[in-house]
């Protein structure tokens, strides 16, 4: 970050549960009574998989598969809950002094839009702990346009104004086109790509990570109740773990309280996206155990995703 990578002295009162990770490979309940003794106390070092692959992608999903004892060569049947009449599972194979292997889950039949779930354990297996995996085939459409400083018009991408940082770090409320798309099968259901990576005029390089897209995801299908219905990690860095996102009203959402959520949605009007003050959460994954703080204290969040319209509306 170019300016002061301090945190910001007056943080506000800490609203959200702290964040959830993968599930380190030591926390794990053993298969301590494997059948004939034979599996080595396996077990899933990742807990759960949420994957979303283009409908054009492949079919099929590596999953981890580790066991404690590994001198004899053994084959594991895995068990399949749940959609299981979609997603098929093959064997796990670990050769002799192999502790960790993959297996292949299979879904020849899922549809496009549609999320499938899975329980998985290794068969004959007692007090493992099971993975879940949900699979969801999304195709997503470049969204929006700007024009930039020629007065050329820039498909593809959104006018976004940031008020989220002001809430660590005393940055200034920057405006700076960012990726957009939108699902294919859920108009008005946006994503922004990469928004506080080297689009973010205060990063420098180095504190963000290139391996791959992060994302913002804003449900506008309602456009009266527009929400960040899940955390969104960002993939950058500045000292305290990864920054996360979420909105208000997507947390109360996904914590059954409705009711609650109703001063806290934005809405999508006149082209562009806007949330009111307080009505989004930011937090960074080692700061306070991941805890979520009020954002937006300006009210000055706002997603143009068509400035002709936006203008129009002036």
């Amino acid at each position: 970050m170019k300016l002061n990578k301090n945190l910001f002295p007056m943080l506000l009162t800490v609203l959200a549960f702290t964040a959830c990770g993968e599930q380190d490979a030591e926390d794990y309940t053993k298969g301590a009574v494997d059948a004939l003794g034979t599996y080595g106390n396996v077990y899933f070092p990742t807990s759960s998989y949420n994957v979303e692959l283009d409908p054009t992608d492949p079919t099929t999903y590596q999953i981890e598969l580790s066991r404690e004892d590994s001198t004899q060569a053994v084959t594991v049947p895995i068990t399949v809950m749940g959609d299981n009449d979609i997603i098929t599972a093959t064997e796990a194979t670990f050769a002799a002094n192999q502790a960790k292997t993959t297996f292949s889950l299979n879904f020849p039949n899922a549809e496009s839009g549609h999320p499938y779930t899975v329980t998985l354990t290794a068969k004959d297996t007692y007090y493992m702990k099971p993975c879940t995996f949900t699979v969801t085939r999304v195709k997503w459409n470049d969204a929006g346009f700007y024009y930039d400083a020629n007065g050329q018009k820039v498909e593809g991408y959104a006018n976004y104004t940031e008020d989220l940082m002001t809430t660590f770090f005393g940055v200034p409320n920057d405006t700076y086109p960012v990726k957009l798309q939108e699902r294919d099968d859920k108009p008005g259901y946006f994503r922004l790509v990469n928004a506080y990576g080297a689009s973010y005029p205060e990063n420098e390089g180095g504190e963000y990570d290139t391996s791959k897209d992060y994302y913002i995801i804003i449900d506008a299908t309602d456009s009266n109740k527009v929400y960040i219905p899940e955390k969104c990690e960002q993939g950058t860095d500045y000292g305290y773990g990864n920054i996360i996102v979420w909105s208000t009203a997507g947390y109360y959402l996904a914590n059954g309280k409705a009711d609650e959520a109703e001063s806290y949605y934005g809405t999508y009007k006149n082209g562009a996206i806007t949330f009111p003050v307080g009505a989004l959460l930011f937090g960074m994954a080692n700061y306070n155990d991941g805890g979520m703080y009020d954002a937006n204290s300006k009210g000055a969040f706002k997603l143009v995703i068509d400035p002709d319209k936006a203008a129009s509306a002036e």
